[in-house]
């Protein structure tokens, strides 16, 4: 059911506040990943209004490059969902995100940044 699966996508980044870190990176990530690439466009939509706080959850080396390649499509448009709205929360999650992924990548936001601001 979409609507259950969407739910999950709203609620997954209370459950890794409280995971374990070994939990958060070796299953919630999976669990992400598939919903961002659920077949129901409400559920792709909830999961990435979500990816800023879900990869603020994670450590810097927990982060796999496909999360933060989607949070950079988000910002660039390269999301065919919501594009405005999305957007949005890239840029309104865009500090958190930076500073988890640490200043060490910054030449790989910096881009993302100036089309935000």
């Amino acid at each position: 059911n979409w609507e259950v699966r969407r739910a999950t996508a709203e609620i997954l980044v209370d459950i890794a506040q409280v995971c374990k870190v070994e939990t958060r990176s070796q299953i919630l990530v999976e669990v992400f990943k598939q919903l961002m690439r659920d077949q129901s466009r409400h559920v792709q939509m909830s999961a990435f209004r979500q990816l800023g706080p879900f990869i603020s959850s994670l450590e810097g080396t927990q982060i796999e490059q496909i999360l933060v390649d989607y949070f950079i499509g988000m910002a660039h448009y390269k999301v065919n969902i919501g594009t405005d709205e999305m957007a949005y929360h890239a840029a309104f999650h865009f500090p958190a995100v930076l500073q988890t992924l640490g200043l060490d990548r910054w030449q790989e936001l910096s881009e993302t940044y100036h089309r935000l601001s």
